[in-house]
């Protein structure tokens, strides 16, 4: 496990995500997430992507894997619910 390398693509994912390049900020923030299965943000963040996306079945799974990481993480909750309502 590299967590700083995980770190670092999460990252990159996010930024890429925040330029509009959602595809290649998908495949950044999935290396992160196989670098590093349990950093609840890289699931955020792609959930979110997914979500940008129009994938709303996706952008559920992240949230939800991110809440079994962390059940408390009030950021993946709130998407979450955000995602669901989603028609």
């Amino acid at each position: 496990m590299r967590p700083d390398v995980a770190a670092i693509q999460r990252n990159l994912g996010w930024a890429l995500a925040h330029e509009g390049d959602l595809e290649a900020a998908a495949q950044h923030l999935l290396i992160a997430q196989q670098l590093q299965p349990t950093l609840v943000d890289a699931y955020i963040d792609l959930g979110l992507v997914r979500a940008r996306q129009g994938n709303r079945d996706a952008a559920i799974t992240q949230f939800t894997e991110a809440l079994r990481l962390n059940p408390n993480n009030a950021q993946a909750q709130q998407h979450l619910v955000a995602a669901a309502l989603q028609p």
